[in-house]
């Protein structure tokens, strides 16, 4: 029964760690999209098109920083939480 799951919990990891991999292939997309409208395709709709591409690219990178600091804020406020608990003891 125990040799089952093994299958299951490698997914589990491949899973975990491919969401930093689709991030950055997004980000890569809309910059190298952006500036090659921008730089190589000037036109008038190109630039428009360019103009789009580098702000979702500042959007998106903006928006992880502060999912950053978010989970950073909430994880260090967790761990406040137990050490003070652990500390004053029960009541």
């Amino acid at each position: 029964m125990r040799c089952s799951l093994y299958p299951l919990n490698g997914a589990g990891h491949f899973a975990r760690y491919g969401d930093f991999p689709s991030k950055a292939l997004i980000l890569a997309f809309f910059s190298s999209v952006g500036f090659w409208f921008l730089f190589e395709q000037l036109t008038p709709l190109g630039s428009i098109v360019g103009i789009v591409g580098v702000v979702m690219t500042v959007l998106m990178t903006g928006f992880e920083l502060f999912i950053m600091f978010l989970q950073a804020f909430l994880f260090t406020l967790l761990a406040a939480m137990f050490i003070g608990d652990a500390i004053e003891g029960t009541h």
